[in-house]
């Protein structure tokens, strides 16, 4: 893997690999599957969040009935131990934009069958103690 200016990615070695990776992307889009949404998130307090990308490979948007980002928060955030050490969680795991986004936010243009289909999300909440105090920065309403 390489570090970029935000995120490790990963690395395909060989053509066959990327005919394969695009043989899969297309059968995923045919079946309907939802794809990958670029994540940034500033909550440098969270124990996933590294370099303003997750080490989590999915999170869960919470806000049933939002009708703004406010009323939106990320239920995947963990508070980080006080030492700001990360856990083994986030150590053993690289950070990556592209990152599965299920949504409550029944409100949000983006929300299709309880999945983000927003190409880009950001996730704020700078100094956040709970999930409560961070939002969907890019929630849209209906």
């Amino acid at each position: 893997m390489n570090k970029t200016a935000c995120c490790f990615v990963h690395e395909y070695k060989t053509s066959g690999q990327n005919e394969q990776l695009s043989a899969n992307v297309r059968m995923t889009e045919q079946k309907g599957v939802h794809s990958m949404t670029n994540l940034d998130c500033n909550v440098k307090e969270c124990l996933y969040q590294t370099d303003n990308c997750c080490c989590r490979e999915e999170i869960h948007v919470q806000g049933n009935g939002s009708e703004d980002k406010k009323g939106t928060c990320c239920g995947s955030y963990e508070k980080q131990a006080e030492t700001g050490a990360k856990n083994s969680f986030a150590e053993d795991r690289y950070a990556a934009k592209e990152t599965e986004v299920l949504c409550d936010a029944k409100n949000c243009v983006y929300n299709k069958d309880m999945h983000c289909d927003a190409n880009h999300i950001g996730i704020s909440g700078i100094g956040a103690a709970t999930s409560m105090e961070t939002q969907c920065a890019s929630f849209v309403a209906k």
